[in-house]
């Protein structure tokens, strides 16, 4: 899978910069004897943090979660692309005092880490449309990298149950993706039957956004569902899809607090606290020699809540009760 594909993961930053982080060749992979295990004293965790702001605010937020259960970490953060020279540094000073574990926070960093580390177990967190991931071992895809690690998605069941829980009526819901998120894509499907819920796997993508709208109006669902995949959404799409399900009275779930904010009917996505919490978790596991190999792959735990009431008012459509209960973000509902 290309290295330059770049998908979205923060509930507060809901479309980055697209395209702008284009990944140079970093070089053959640095292989080197994971001693950090066995070294006298206690383990090392390394937490190397992507670009994006979420970023840096889970890897602290991990490294809280260490310290408050008395292990201690080091923080690094990615270089940028085209710092070739820092991003060898980092991994010359990795090589030399090699720790336990190396904790990767966001897709880049991951990425980076599974083609430039060999020899220290790697663990992820925060990667939207994990299922994609070509460093996720997952089915009969044995040839990931990754240890082990925590998506930025929700279980696919969890992600139709709260749609479910903010409109009970749901029947039919259609969902954009891309190639690059597929399987994402067709896991929700495939949980959507056990709950009697039809999801129409729609293709799209920026250029040819207006096609995947008008697949929309044939499709009549009861709701659309967004998922994180810059090749389906820019700014534009965004905008084009809001105003879509708007003058359709079609609810739109989004992925994120500011796609809400911005319109959307309403969404749930990881909380950040939780994540780091469920990550710290997978970390210390790591270290027990007595736990077992962990999963390949968690879903984040637990959900954060966001509905838009203004758009619930335009649309005409009102949102559960019960799904407003406890701590949801709340938009649109002063003038």
């Amino acid at each position: 899978m290309s290295m330059t594909r770049r998908k979205p993961v923060c509930a507060g930053v809901p479309f980055p910069p697209l395209g702008a982080l284009v990944w140079a060749i970093l070089g053959a992979a640095q292989a080197f004897p994971a001693q950090g295990a066995s070294t006298a004293g206690p383990p090392r965790i390394m937490i190397v943090a992507g670009p994006l702001e979420i970023h840096r605010t889970v890897a602290e937020q991990v490294a809280a979660e260490l310290r408050r259960r008395s292990v201690t970490s080091e923080r690094a953060h990615l270089p940028p692309p085209d710092r070739q020279e820092e991003l060898d540094a980092l991994v010359r000073s990795i090589a030399q005092a090699p720790p336990a574990v190396i904790l990767t926070v966001g897709d880049q960093a991951t990425e980076w880490a599974c083609a430039r580390l060999r020899g220290v177990p790697i663990v992820f967190t925060l990667v939207a449309n994990a299922l994609d991931e070509f460093y996720v071992r997952v089915e009969t895809r044995t040839e990931g990298v990754a240890a082990g690690g925590v998506a930025a998605d929700l279980a696919p069941r969890a992600v139709l149950e709260e749609v479910r829980a903010c409109l009970p009526s749901l029947r039919r819901a259609a969902l954009l993706h891309s190639p690059s998120s597929l399987r994402t894509a067709e896991s929700i499907r495939e949980a959507g039957q056990a709950l009697d819920i039809d999801v129409v796997l729609v293709p799209a993508e920026q250029k040819r956004f207006l096609d995947a709208l008008t697949r929309l109006e044939d499709i009549a669902p009861d709701a659309v569902l967004m998922i994180p995949d810059p090749q389906v959404y820019d700014s534009a799409a965004i905008r084009s899809l809001l105003t879509w399900g708007a003058r359709r009275s079609t609810p739109i779930w989004g992925f994120s607090a500011n796609v809400v904010k911005a319109g959307a009917y309403a969404g749930a996505f990881f909380d950040d606290r939780r994540i780091a919490a469920q990550t710290a978790d997978l970390v210390l596991r790591m270290l027990d020699p007595n736990a077992g190999p962990p999963s390949p792959l968690e879903y984040a735990a637990g959900a954060r809540r966001a509905v838009n009431l203004h758009t619930s008012g335009i649309i005409d459509k009102r949102v559960a009760e019960a799904f407003l209960s406890g701590d949801v973000l709340k938009y649109g509902d002063k003038p």
